[in-house]
């Protein structure tokens, strides 16, 4: 049986250009905002890119000041300023809702950007299934350089003191954790360039007869008596994690 492919076929010399066999490189080279980590089955993409409808914000005494904003971004043209009141101890949030695609391994992932005077970052899931909920929980402190996630116990153990991030307005970060819905596990986690090993750390649950559901909320807490703003960029939620 004859082996190989036409002269004219995908294997034949080029100039210039390259034959690509991944599907998921052409995707990104056409503009996806699926660039920093492209494992998992895309559940939900938020580019900010039109209206904010799936999203609610809040900030600290009852506002809710949280617009698209063309100011800053780390794809396309915009992004979501979420604005923090004055006064040190003010923070603010995002949040969305979706129906639960399936049991098992999933990701959350989001981009930020202002962190000068953020004094930490929150990563808060609620996951119910129709009989509990389990909560992966990540927190990203600015100040004090470190990352921490919740636990089992409801603890916060800390999985790495010397996180530095740049915090220039334009420097924009990307985080992402996997986590087992089905057997409450942590699997890893991503920021930036470190990749952590979380398949040691249980999900912290409670029994919930709530629909089975997703909520993802992120939080931004202010580190100084004047008010502040944060911007948040590309949100994306998979399913089938490997």
């Amino acid at each position: 049986m004859p082996h190989g492919g036409p002269d004219y076929g995908l294997y034949a010399e080029k100039k210039t250009v390259y034959s690509l066999q991944d599907m998921a490189e052409l995707a990104a080279r056409l503009g996806s905002i699926v660039r920093f980590d492209r494992r998992g089955d895309v559940v939900m993409l938020e580019d900010f890119e039109g209206a904010a409808g799936r999203w609610e914000d809040w900030q600290y005494g009852n506002l809710h000041n949280g617009v698209i904003s063309a100011e800053n971004a780390r794809s396309g043209s915009f992004s979501y300023k979420l604005p923090l009141p004055a006064g040190a101890t003010s923070w603010g949030y995002i949040n969305a809702t979706i129906p639960l695609p399936v049991l098992g391994n999933m990701g959350i992932e989001f981009s930020f950007a202002g962190i000068a005077n953020i004094k930490y970052l929150d990563l808060e899931l609620y996951s119910w299934d129709g009989a509990k909920y389990y909560y992966p929980f990540v927190e990203v402190h600015l100040v004090n350089k470190t990352l921490s996630i919740c636990d089992e116990h409801y603890a916060l153990p800390t999985i790495d003191d010397d996180l530095d991030l740049f915090d220039w307005d334009g420097c924009w970060h990307t985080l992402k954790v996997v986590y087992d819905s089905a057997n409450g596990r942590y699997k890893r986690l991503l920021i930036d360039g470190k990749t952590y090993d979380l398949s040691g750390y249980g999900l912290y649950s409670e029994a919930d007869t709530e629909k089975p559901g997703l909520e993802l909320l992120i939080t931004a807490h202010n580190n100084t008596v004047l008010a502040q703003e944060i911007y948040f960029d590309d949100v994306i939620i998979t399913q089938n994690e490997p």
